[in-house]
């Protein structure tokens, strides 16, 4: 092919433009020129070369000449037709450039003069870049040239330095782009993939990490720089720079070997080379000289890196061929590995024994009580019954293969790095007794005698969970033993034979016993009393000198010894239960005087330090401390009553209301999730906590001590060393050993409340994750694939449309949908036009099932907007409606998961684009075909730990503690269920799930999905495929769960790998195939599988196969000795007919109580029969004469109330219902027993007062708690401390501001105002003191504390008073023109809805403490600080300016100038007042605020700053 075709116009390919020099010399005189060149480069071949000649340029001549051969073997456009035309195949033909027109032949004309080569790049390139222009003239001399030369390296250097190649940039500049093709990738970009090293990485990825993390760039080096393969780091980034570097040779040969390239072509490459060549070596310096690590800390966070997980540690759990999870928590290298020791301990530790309950745990209920695979109902109670008969243990030859299958399971863990999602599923017949299950519907039914009836449940490893904790608290325990006696040891070598050395060797001994950590803890406190410091032991003496150290430098200690039983001795002493023998032979009083000129002044001084180092050391002796502990656990009692504060707060419905007053409950007695709510209730400040033997049985240790430490002698001698002695004793029992056991005691318990919580926690996020995907009904038989529109609730509602595959394909927002809009209006046309569009969303995408998060009484609404949108779509389309289904299901959907991930890392790291209702609809949709990838998503950045799974949680797990109980139950999950290992890899939301298989983790599992993505298609075809990116360990554990389908069909099961020889075997005794299965070609086998795969085969052939036989001949040595495998087999049979089963239970909707706790919030905690509530009257019902009427409320969650007329008031003769109540008036009620209806979403209520009288609330108590059989410690007695302490009356007598009155109320009280207020400074919020007025004798008052420091006064006027000095209460009682009958009615409905709106407000979360100044310098610091945003808050009206109603007050700032607006709020029974308008709720006034603030109030055109 010619240089220039017959129109002259320019070359037509990139290789000949590269190679164009003087663009206006003929072809002749080029190829001259050219021949020229050659005939004299092969001159200087046969002649030789100067010997001054460098061998560089050698070894560079050389290398021309092997790309000149290889050059040679390249094919033509000759060479491809000749092959196409001889119907050759296999070759990749090479794709034609396209060169690009200039403007000249657009228009049809002659084709530009060719000029210098510099003329050419400034026609191609321009002429900005002065760093790589050529000479500005053709004639340029040589010296421009060589200072050419060293610019243009530099910039090849820096080009070079990002893996950059001059040929993709031209090819980038000449090839002619489709339009199809997108948008065209910067030079920028490209740098940035080219750099990373990421295989795959594509632009549009690059794009959205630049998006979520800003400049990538160093990130994307540093990957690069990452170790690949097994070589080096260094190693491999040099193979990568080289393989560039060879890249952009192959693109210069171009250049280079044509026959026409002159010496100056050749002098240029040669200076590019060179560039190229430094910077290489400058980057290679600069990476010797920093490391990687180095480099990637100081170019990011800390935090970043690790968030990233790119630290050392984190490429070293790639690289190691071990399980993620093993390497995260590694076994310490010294840890025991005696397993059958180890077995024996956890047995007992899960069996309770020497615990504090001595009961069993749950694991150990479960080992006793629970269901084993297979086992008949008659079978079970036979068993249960045998072991209640036994005092809750097992038979000894069951305790005997319990803890063997301990041993076998803790050997396969750690000696063989197996973790228990393999053991489970390959070695369950060796763990099976370990396998029982506390449901019974998680326990594998029984079996008939042929064998029918095998079903896979799913189901929890209890057992199997707490072997792991308690192994976990083994380790922990040995390895501190072997620590804390090595540093033992070496305090008895330093000391020797002497005492310390004895006491030192002694410990070391009471260590290498233990098998408790309070075992070493006796140990320390001892040790640690004679020793300073003891190196390795968490306890430390302090540096100060103690008073013990003190009497012992003046030489109490050897009085102690010589004048009875040492420390020791009496421990043993104590135990054997004998009396001491030993005395002195002087009498206190004389000895004492010995130690006078020792710093004491007297005798009382000297026994007072004797007694304090005979205590201190009975205290710390272990045997003492072992012995009483026995007693203090056996007999120790705890008693609990509320404090003043918990009496008003503590209901019989509050969540610890069951532990409210307890009288003497037995410690071990007292269940671990009682003691979280006694904990709760503590660090609350609602109840108080004694715990501690009761006296009688104090009494009774104190002597059985006494009996075993004073003298048995009768003398006047052993009658004043014995008094001594009780002193002692009395010291030790009350400074050492009770403190020391209840702090031990508390502990204890708080690890058993913790493990409850635990417990109850698991259940929670197991019910919602256990689940199978949502499925129309009578479709089980049959492979569907399900769409959804997810609906959430909101301003606006957001509905999404969800493929198969839970992919995002459209969404929709409705702003009228949910709201209530009334019934007319350009509101109601706005939402019929939305009905409509929701109408056309929903035919487009036809959807087997519309979901709507339950949140909320919206939630309901949507819901019924989606009802009307089918019910329409049935009339109207019914062709859009799916062919599996007769209708579109609309269902609630509890969305507690769902919320979590508007705002959870990886969510919005796969959608960042969306809003956050989006991302919430998207997660409730993906909830019905896959919830264990939505929990899975919120676990990496620990949002799980938010969700509500126990009432107590946040008191008694940490975050950490929440996120690893998820992270459990979804281990448990995924790897019963599998995971697509395709699908995985072409879903993001769903590779999560890959994280969770086992030996897998987040770092694994990354590489694994990579490895995927990488093959071609981005599809795994086997399994084997998969275990060079895993390595063999992790592979054995992961690989039964990882499903790879239209595949090896065995793949496409749970049979694992290396239980495919079993499985073949199978077929061949199946299918009676003479042949072995293994020695067919692979497409005979698939053919035999797909036949046992058939369901009618396998019912005739693979299901009579008696796998029994089978399992015992590969036990026998003939076999191979494979150990117990009859479950194996089960396994594999029963893949056969249903591969990968999901054996999670179908889906349920939610019943009728959940779906209103979901919409109301109401709980069992908040709305009960019995409890009082307060509620808002909406309107009166019925007809006006009261005959029927009913007052009709509304709650704040929005449930409808209804009071009868016979329930408002006890006075029945009242004709009209509005003489009681008013609409918007707040009134207190009852909940009349059964008076929810979950399905009406109503209530009934009673607000008369003898219905609301205390009286009635503690039956309610009584009926809920005081009930023998469920909680006999529970007392109705109320306890001194549960009432507030009035102080005493002054003893001055003062002259009275007001006239005494006669009234019978529990809240009256002959006081006046000032009087009142200094009452009510202890009181709590809300306490009121009905006085008389200092006015007159026809009003008395009400004051009532709303603040710290600030007390409201209502005036109460009296009516039809009889007589003329009559101080008894008049009634009826009138407050601002409202009537009431007495004063329980004006408590109920004045005082206590007022009260109830003050502590709204005080708990809201823009309430503001502080006065006045205060707070207008907390907002002016706010405006400071933001100036974009106007700061405004609420507080309180403190007195003067608080003329006696519960006044609050709105600060807020309008303008920068920082001026601070005040207006006056008043709290009243129906709410609050502000700007003449009522507010039912804090919130409702907040908004008009919002919206209004700007208006000036009513009356007042300017804001004085004020006060009102």
């Amino acid at each position: 092919m010619s240089d220039v075709d017959e129109a002259g116009t320019a070359p037509a390919s990139m290789d000949d433009v590269a190679v164009m020099e003087g663009a206006g010399t003929e072809p002749t005189e080029r190829e001259a020129r050219a021949d020229d060149g050659r005939a004299e480069a092969a001159k200087e071949e046969e002649t030789g070369a100067d010997e001054g000649a460098e061998d560089d340029s050698e070894d560079e001549d050389d290398g021309i000449r092997r790309r000149r051969r290889k050059r040679t073997m390249t094919l033509d456009e000759e060479d491809y037709e000749l092959l196409e035309d001889n119907q050759v195949s296999g070759f990749k033909r090479k794709e034609k450039k396209k060169r690009l027109q200039t403007a000249a032949e657009r228009e049809g004309g002659a084709a530009k003069p060719a000029g210098t080569i510099a003329d050419l790049e400034r026609g191609l390139f321009g002429d900005e870049d002065d760093d790589t222009a050529a000479p500005a003239e053709a004639g340029a001399t040589e010296a421009g040239a060589e200072e050419a030369k060293p610019e243009a390296a530099a910039k090849e250097a820096e080009r070079a330095a990002f893996g950059y190649s001059d040929s993709e940039d031209e090819m980038d500049d000449f090839i002619v782009r489709d339009e199809t093709d997108g948008p065209r990738e910067s030079r920028e970009e490209r740098q940035r993939r080219l750099a990373s090293g990421i295989p795959g990485l594509r632009r549009d990825q690059l794009q959205d990490a630049a998006d979520l993390f800003g400049d990538t760039d160093e990130l994307h080096r540093l990957f690069a720089s990452r170790a690949r393969g097994g070589g080096s780091q260094e190693a491999s980034i040099e193979e990568q720079e080289e393989e560039s570097d060879e890249d952009e040779e192959d693109e210069m040969d171009d250049f280079l070997e044509r026959d026409d390239a002159t010496q100056e072509d050749y002098e240029r490459a040669r200076a590019a080379t060179a560039a190229k060549k430094a910077a290489k070596a400058a980057r290679k310096s600069a990476r010797k000289s920093v490391g990687r690590d180095d480099l990637i800390y100081q170019s990011f966070e800390p935090s970043v890196v690790k968030e990233q997980m790119l630290t050392a540690s984190d490429d070293a759990i790639r690289t190691t061929d071990l399980p993620e999870r093993h390497q995260l928590k590694p076994r310490p290298a010294n840890a025991p590995r005696d397993w059958g020791v180890e077995a024996a301990w956890i047995y007992d530790r899960i069996m309770g024994r020497d615990s504090l309950q001595q009961q069993p745990t749950q694991a150990g209920y479960t080992l006793l009580y629970g269901w084993l695979d297979y086992e008949s109902e008659v079978a079970h109670q036979q068993r249960e019954a045998a072991i209640q008969a036994q005092s809750n243990t097992l038979p000894p030859e069951e305790e005997e293969e319990v803890i063997k299958c301990i041993a076998y399971f803790l050997s396969m863990t750690f000696d063989e790095n197996l973790e228990m999602p393999y053991i489970v599923s390959q070695q369950r017949d060796d763990i099976m007794l370990l396998l029982r299950s506390s449901r019974a519907e998680e326990a594998r039914p029984p079996m008939t005698a042929e064998g029918d009836g095998y079903k896979r449940v799913l189901r929890r490893f209890e057992i199997l969970h707490a072997v792991l904790e308690w192994d976990d608290r083994y380790v922990r325990l040995e390895v501190r033993k072997a620590r804390v006696a090595g540093t033992f040891a070496k305090l008895a070598s330093e000391h020797g034979e002497g005492e310390l050395g004895t006491i030192a060797r002694q410990c070391m001994d009471l260590v290498n016993d233990a098998f408790l950590e309070r075992h070493v803890d006796d140990a320390e406190v001892k040790t640690n009393l004679f020793f300073t410091t003891i190196d390795g032991s968490k306890l430390r003496r302090p540096t100060r000198k103690s008073q013990y150290d003190n009497h012992v430098k003046r030489g109490i200690r050897d009085l102690v010894n010589m004048s009875g039983p040492i420390a020791s001795t009496f421990g043993e002493d104590l135990k054997n239960g004998i009396s001491s023998d030993l005395l002195a032979n002087l009498p206190p009083e004389e000895v004492a005087k010995v130690y006078f000129d020792q710093g004491y002044a007297n005798v009382d001084e000297v026994i007072q330090a004797f007694v304090n180092v005979a205590a201190t050391e009975i205290g710390a002796e272990p045997e003492v401390r072992r012995w009483f502990r026995d007693e203090y656990w056996g007999n120790a009692i705890i008693s609990t009553h509320p404090t003043p504060e918990g009496s008003d707060v503590v209901d019989p419905w509050h969540p610890i209301a069951s532990v409210k007053r307890l009288s003497r409950m037995p410690v071990y007695y007292l269940t671990g999730a009682q003691f979280a709510q006694i904990v709760e209730g503590k660090r609350r400040g609602l109840l108080v906590v004694d715990i501690g033997l009761a006296k009688e049985r104090e009494q009774n240790v104190l002597q059985r001590m006494e009996q075993a430490y004073l003298s048995e002698a009768q003398s006047d001698l052993a009658t004043a060393w014995n008094d001594v002695r009780r002193r002692v004793i009395r010291a030790a029992y009350e400074e050492n050993l009770k403190p020391s056991l209840e702090r031990e005691t508390l502990t204890q318990l708080g690890l058993d409340a913790r493990d409850a919580l635990m417990n109850v926690c698991a259940d929670t996020i197991w019910a919602y994750m256990s689940y199978a995907p949502w499925r129309p009904p009578n479709t089980e038989e049959f492979d569907m694939e399900v769409r959804i529109v997810a609906a959430v609730s909101g301003l606006p509602a957001t509905f999404v449309a969800l493929d198969t595959s839970g992919e995002l394909v459209d969404f929709i927002e409705c702003h009228t949908l949910g709201r209530n809009i009334g019934n007319g209006g350009a509101q109601m046309s706005n939402q019929q036009d939305e009905i409509q569009a929701l109408m056309d969303f929903v035919v487009r995408h036809r959807p087997h099932m519309c979901c709507v998060g339950a949140s909320g009484m919206d939630s309901k609404r949507v819901k019924e907007a989606l009802n009307l949108v089918v019910g329409r779509i049935i009339e109207e389309q019914p062709r859009a409606i799916p062919e599996e289904v007769s209708e579109i299901a609309v269902l609630l959907v509890d969305d507690g998961i769902a919320k979590l991930c508007e705002t959870a890392k990886e969510p919005k790291a796969e959608m960042p684009e969306h809003q956050p209702s989006i991302l919430r609809a998207v997660a409730l949709g993906r909830g019905l075909l896959n919830p264990a990838a939505v929990v899975a998503s919120l676990v990496s950045g620990g949002e799980i730990a938010s969700l509500r799974m126990a009432d107590l949680q946040d008191s008694v797990l940490g975050k950490e503690e929440r996120v690893a109980i998820v992270e459990r139950q979804l281990v448990s999950v995924v790897n019963q269920i599998g995971v697509d290992i395709n699908m995985a890899s072409s879903h993001p939301w769903m590779s999560v799930l890959v994280r969770y298989l086992g030996g897998l983790g987040p770092r694994k599992a990354t590489g694994v999905i990579s490895a995927v993505r990488s093959l071609e298609g981005g599809v795994v075809d086997s399994r084997e495929q998969l275990r060079a990116s895993m390595g063999d360990v992790v592979f054995r554990n992961a690989a039964a769960f990882l499903r790879v389908t239209d595949a090896d069909l065995l793949d496409s099961t749970r049979c694992h790998p290396e239980h495919y020889d079993e499985a073949k075997a199978i077929v061949v005794n199946a299918l009676e195939i003479e042949e072995q299965l293994g020695s067919l070609e692979h497409y005979e086998q698939e053919r035999m599988l797909a036949k046992v795969f058939d369901p009618k085969t396998w019912e005739l052939k693979v299901a009579p196969l008696i796998l029994e036989e089978y399992a015992e001949f590969l036990q026998s040595e003939e076999g191979g000795s494979k150990g117990k495998c009859l479950e194996v087999l089960r396994e594999i049979r029963a893949e056969f007919r249903y591969p990968f089963e999901d054996l999670r239970p179908a889906w349920t909707p939610l019943s009728a109580e959940d779906e209103f706790a979901l919409l109301t919030g109401e709980t069992v905690h908040t709305l009960a029969s019995g409890k009082i509530i307060q509620c808002t009257v909406k309107k009166i019902e019925g007809p006006r004469d009261g005959r029927g009427a009913r007052a009709v409320c509304v709650l704040d969650s929005g449930v409808t109330g209804y009071v009868e007329k016979y329930d408002l008031s006890d006075d029945q003769y009242f004709e009209r219902i509005e003489e009681k109540v008013q609409p918007g008036q707040v009134i207190t009620a009852r909940v009349k027993a059964n008076g929810v209806d979950v399905y009406g979403f109503t209530v009934q209520l009673a607000c008369a007062s003898q219905v609301l009288h205390p009286n009635e609330t503690a039956q309610w108590e009584a009926h809920i708690h005081c009930n023998p059989d469920t909680n006999p410690y529970y007392i109705m007695d109320k306890q001194p401390g549960e009432l507030r302490q009035k102080k005493a009356a002054s003893k001055k007598t003062k002259k009275l501001k007001f006239v005494p009155r006669k009234i019978d109320h529990p809240n009256f009280q002959n006081v006046d105002h000032e009087e009142a207020e200094k009452k009510l400074e202890t009181a709590d919020i809300g306490d009121v003191i009905i006085r008389p007025s200092g006015k007159t004798t026809k009003n008395i008052c009400a004051t009532f504390k709303t603040y710290d420091g600030v007390c409201a006064h209502v005036i109460i006027k009296e009516t039809k008073k009889s007589g003329v000095a009559n101080l008894g209460l008049g009634t009826p009682l009138i407050i601002e023109e409202e009537e009431y009958e007495d004063l329980d009615e004006v408590m109920a409905r004045h005082i206590e809805p007022i009260v109830s709106h003050v502590k709204h407000m005080l708990k809201h979360r823009k309430f503001m403490r502080g006065d006045k100044h205060e707070i207008d310098a907390a907002l002016q610091q706010q405006l400071a600080r933001n100036p974009s945003v106007r700061p405004y808050a609420l507080g309180v009206v403190h007195p003067p300016l608080n003329k006696g109603a519960p006044a609050f007050c709105i600060s807020f700032i309008m303008s920068s100038s920082g001026r601070v607006h005040h207006e006056p709020i008043m709290a009243i029974p129906t709410g609050f007042r502000y700007r003449k308008m009522e507010f039912p709720s804090v919130d409702r006034l907040l908004a008009y605020f919002k919206v209004n603030c700007s208006k000036p109030p009513p009356g007042r055109e300017v804001d004085n700053g004020g006060w009102n």
